[in-house]
């Protein structure tokens, strides 16, 4: 095997060895260039998947390795945008993303994806659980938004079970082939999450009650 100067093999970057579990919980660490390995083979793995959720998943199935290693280099040393790897018993289960949201320095959006062996499992929700504490470590943060297709029903629910609160919803002009151009805009503010901290369960039981 030819293995690109710098970059680890699968069976060491831990995709796709281990077995993933649900009820441990989830590894993760910022996407660094040291990772380009498990996201060439995972992109090209979930590329039609993600041909359905991004429009540069159309390009997935085709990025090549120096292409992949570049991707993470950049996205090491973004300052706009924290990546992140999740893995589960040395299996990758997925990537997430803090963004900017609206230019607006208090206010940041979550982007994820799973890994399409491992969907349906509960490890979309335990991602988002893990990316708001990263978010609202930051103090000057004031709200995270969640935002998802309509057509898209596995990510409605992941919002539900995070408890973000329906913000608005707006016309998306670029479409992949699944969605419906329709959008949901969610949102958690501070204050919420500062609540959910102290008393999850009882408001998870009256939300749920009402949904």
């Amino acid at each position: 095997m030819l293995i690109a100067k710098g970059l680890r093999p699968p069976s060491v970057s831990g995709y796709p060895s281990g077995v993933a579990d649900p009820d441990v919980p989830l590894e993760y660490h910022p996407l660094t260039a040291a990772d380009a390995w498990t996201m060439f083979f995972a992109l090209r793995d979930n590329a039609e998947n993600l041909s359905n959720l991004f429009e540069w998943g159309l390009e997935a199935a085709n990025y090549s390795l120096e292409t992949v290693k570049r991707y993470c280099q950049v996205h090491e040393n973004y300052e706009e945008q924290r990546d992140f790897v999740f893995f589960s018993n040395g299996q990758f289960v997925g990537q997430g993303a803090i963004l900017p949201h609206r230019e607006q320095k208090s206010e940041r959006q979550l982007g994820i994806w799973v890994d399409k062996k491992l969907q349906g499992r509960g490890f979309a929700t335990k991602m988002v659980e893990i990316l708001e504490n990263e978010v609202f470590q930051n103090r000057k943060v004031k709200a995270l938004y969640y935002l998802h297709d309509l057509n898209n029903q596995a990510s409605a629910a992941v919002a539900r079970k995070s408890l973000f609160v329906p913000h608005c919803t707006f016309e998306q002009p670029i479409k992949t082939p699944s969605e419906s151009g329709n959008w949901q805009c969610l949102v958690k503010t501070r204050e919420l999450f500062n609540l959910l901290s102290t008393r999850r369960q009882d408001i998870e039981d009256l939300w749920l009650q009402n949904l």
